[in-house]
């Protein structure tokens, strides 16, 4: 999972940034320059673009938690989930089939049938899904839990 932290850029940092690359762009596009250098240039827009692009945007915080069961003697692993919007419990999975990261995908995919938001996941992946809908995921998976306690998780509080 990428741990990249925009929320806690300071604006007025953001903004002097911003300025800073952007003069630096402006005194150099004015001279002639070796082909490396055109290339930083280009990295500097590029930067420029960034910056613009993420202080723009505002995310909705999504946590999601999933618990699983590995059922030893069928060799089978369950899991069940719930998700959370802004601290607001709106999604509980109930208990069902499902390994490694299904869970999350499955809440994902059950978090965009709201209709806040895009209606399909179109098979990315949910760390995709969520940055281009602006949505800020935390995830956590309990492995190793109880049968019981996995399917307590799964039904509605």
């Amino acid at each position: 999972m990428p741990n990249l932290l925009i929320e806690n850029i300071d604006e007025a940092l953001l903004e002097k940034q911003r300025l800073a690359l952007s003069n630096l762009l402006a005194n150099v596009c004015d001279q002639d320059y070796t082909e490396e250098e055109g290339e930083l240039l280009d990295t500097v827009g590029g930067l420029l673009n960034m910056l613009d692009h993420w202080s723009k945007k505002t995310f909705v915080d999504v946590r999601v938690r999933v618990k699983e069961w590995f059922d030893k003697a069928n060799g089978n692993s369950y899991f069940s989930a719930r998700v959370w919007v802004e601290g607001d419990l709106k999604i509980t999975l109930p208990f069902q089939y499902g390994y490694g990261e299904h869970g999350l995908c499955e809440a994902i995919k059950a978090l965009s049938n709201f209709t806040d938001y895009p209606s399909k996941t179109n098979g990315q992946a949910p760390w995709r899904y969520c940055e281009e809908n602006k949505m800020r995921l935390e995830y956590y998976k309990e492995e190793n839990c109880l049968q019981r306690d996995v399917k307590s998780w799964g039904k509605n509080v």
